[in-house]
């Protein structure tokens, strides 16, 4: 099998897991219950029955005022601009980063990497085990510093380049014993928060490609769980 030069390495065997958008299971130790829709009850049998007194809708008209200023505030309210979007990102690259090491290795969370490898630009499609290999902008020196101080007690950190000269293609391991090569995508801010691609390879048989929902509370922002589509090595 063909490794990519970018780092993002498809695993020697993989299991591709399909859940339902927004039903997923939680990720130890965050749990976000992301919801399930649900098919609305049926209705009642009886007919709808109109008003056709002018004063039953002026009656109306104040709550549909109120309602929709309401919503137009709680919908302005939740916007980030665009140097708040920068600044989160900072936060949550470092989030991401260290449930991805610390928590989701596929080895548990008192297992430790001799290296922490972490590309130094962003993969648009780092989440996708079948469509990596699109580098993109690269992380800012103070990214990486954030990145750093978040997961600086799990072992070394090193942010590299060239993700192909750490794996060593004749057997699908890394060039160092038991290092393990991290790629983040970019953020992408929603309503609900941020979603964020991510990947991390240790091996033929260690890997891991998913994409994190991340939400800012009062602690700042953290990782909820996964959404949509993951792969696992």
């Amino acid at each position: 099998m063909k490794i990519p030069d970018h780092g993002g390495v498809p695993p020697k065997t993989s299991h591709i897991v399909h859940e339902p958008q927004g039903h997923l299971p939680p990720l130890p130790p965050y749990s976000l219950d992301m919801g399930v829709v649900r098919p609305l009850r049926e209705t009642s049998p009886e007919p709808v029955r109109i008003w056709s007194r002018p004063r039953a809708l002026l009656a109306l008209a104040p709550a549909a005022v109120l309602i929709g200023l309401l919503l137009l505030s709680a919908c302005g309210s939740g916007a980030l601009t665009a140097e708040d979007r920068a600044a989160a990102e900072f936060r949550i690259y470092a989030a991401v980063t260290r449930q991805l090491v610390e928590i989701d290795n596929t080895f548990g969370s008192r297992h430790r990497f001799s290296r922490i490898l972490i590309l130094d630009y962003l993969d648009p499609h780092a989440g996708d085990a079948m469509n990596q290999g699109r580098s993109g902008r690269s992380l800012s020196e103070e990214q990486q510093q954030t990145i750093t101080a978040a997961i600086d007690h799990l072992g070394p950190i090193e942010f590299i380049s060239d993700g192909s000269l750490f794996i060593r293609e004749d057997v699908l391991e890394p060039v160092i014993p038991g290092s393990v090569i991290v790629t983040l995508a970019p953020v992408d801010f929603d309503d609900e928060g941020a979603t964020v691609g991510a990947s991390l390879w240790c091996g033929g048989t260690c890997g891991l490609w998913l994409t994190y929902r991340v939400v800012e509370g009062p602690d700042g922002w953290t990782v909820g769980g996964r959404e949509g589509t993951w792969a696992i090595s």
